[in-house]
């Protein structure tokens, strides 16, 4: 009697702490239960939701180490949140600094017009189904992220956001990282999210990674048409401790990114330096560096990158992988074709004659119009190498070859 009783009582509790979240009604007239998104917050306790409808908000704002969901009802583009109709260069249009949990989420707003989009120091939230584009156009100062900043520092913990499913786009970072800046005591997971035309005026046009921390994931990404004016058009990624980084990069797709440093090794889609990189699962396509150099899929500087199952083709200048400062990378099971410079430059000009390595046409669906998925017969689906690249299921059928009789020939051409 006294277990039923038990269990009663704590069924009750349990009960009437969910029953008591609310749901915060913000419009843009303001007439809703509280004048603006902030007042939402600054009212919210925890578990509750700040429900944005439709409209855009002149406003920066901060979660204040809250538990609580914003969230746009009417989805990015119809809901934005606006940081120049405050000060132009104010801030970051959204800010979490207080140690907020994955429990803190922000979900289906366009991010635009601050300084940086959003800012997470010292926290890890989750942000999901977000437009994040057109944030730091400022000249005067060097910014890092512009799209987003993950900063961990002056804390014991390691911190880890979830940033999902979010477009980021045409941001302009002064220093790195266009789209996406990685730093110290950061270990983020990047999953589906699409990053493209982003612009780092040093390095990371897309992403850039900087930290002594294992453990950062970007899968399932896009990273395309992404610039850097020094190394990393697409991703950038350095070991800032004396032993090489771990990360986790794969199931993606890297094209059409430019890097335009100086040095011998740059790394139009991507470059890594001092990592014990795993990369698996990518597709590079279509990009380059600039004449003379090397590493226009990939560039490995130092380390002992891992690179496997992946697709290197199409690079425009500098050879599909560069190696170059006593980098040791194992490159296996990967396919090679048509990489302007060669499939391999550097130190590892010869890694698709290894190594289970294979060079043929990969059969693209419809390279010219963007498609990477492969054709049910490509050699990047067969085994034991495949499935390579980016998509692990074909695209489309290969075009078949119709059977025809000397009378159908005259009729066609009579």
């Amino acid at each position: 009697m006294q277990r039923v009783l038990a269990l009663t009582v704590l069924t009750l509790v349990v009960f009437a702490s969910r029953s008591e979240s609310r749901t915060w009604s913000i419009f843009p007239d303001p007439s809703g239960d509280a004048p603006t998104i902030q007042a939402g917050i600054d009212s919210a306790a925890a578990g509750d939701t700040v429900l944005v409808h439709a409209g855009t908000y002149s406003e920066l704002i901060d979660f204040k180490g809250k538990p609580i969901t914003v969230y746009a009802a009417s989805g990015p583009g119809n809901t934005i949140v606006h940081g120049t109709g405050v000060l132009v260069g104010a801030g970051s249009v959204v800010t979490f600094k207080q140690g907020e949990g994955r429990e803190s989420q922000l979900e289906g707003f366009t991010i635009t017009g601050g300084f940086r989009g959003i800012s997470i120091i010292n926290s890890e939230p989750t942000i999901s189904g977000n437009i994040i584009t057109a944030n730091g156009m400022i000249m005067n100062n060097l910014l890092d992220g512009a799209g987003i900043l993950c900063w961990g520092g002056n804390t014991t913990k390691v911190w880890s956001p979830l940033i999902r499913e979010n477009e980021i786009r045409e941001n302009l970072a002064t220093a790195n990282g266009g789209g996406i800046a990685i730093g110290d005591a950061m270990t983020p997971q990047v999953l589906y999210n699409s990053i493209f035309d982003n612009e780092a005026k040093q390095s990371g046009g897309g992403i850039y990674v900087f930290t002594q921390e294992d453990g950062t994931v970007l899968h399932y990404n896009t990273i395309d048409s992404n610039l850097a004016l020094l190394q990393g058009g697409g991703i950038y990624v350095q070991g800032a401790g004396g032993t090489p980084l771990s990360i986790d990069i794969g199931f993606s797709v890297l094209v059409k990114n430019t890097a335009r440093g100086m040095g011998s090794s740059i790394g139009g889609g991507m470059y890594l330096n001092n990592t014990n990189l795993l990369g698996h699962h990518l597709t590079v396509v279509q990009n380059t560096v600039p004449a003379g150099q090397i590493g226009g899929g990939i560039a490995f500087d130092g380390g002992t990158p891992h690179l496997e199952k992946s697709i290197i083709a199409f690079n425009t200048a500098g050879g599909g992988i560069g190696c170059s400062g006593g980098a040791t990378p194992l490159i296996r099971y990967n396919l090679a074709w048509a990489n302007a410079g060669g499939n391999g430059a550097g130190t590892c000009s010869t890694w698709d004659q290894a190594n289970a390595n294979l060079v043929a046409d990969p059969l693209f669906c419809n390279l010219d119009e963007g498609d990477l998925t492969v054709e049910d017969d490509s050699p990047a689906m067969f085994p034991p190498n495949g499935p390579m690249g980016a998509y692990i299921t074909p695209g489309c059928s290969a075009t078949p070859v119709l059977p025809t009789t000397w009378g159908s020939l005259k009729t066609r051409y009579h």
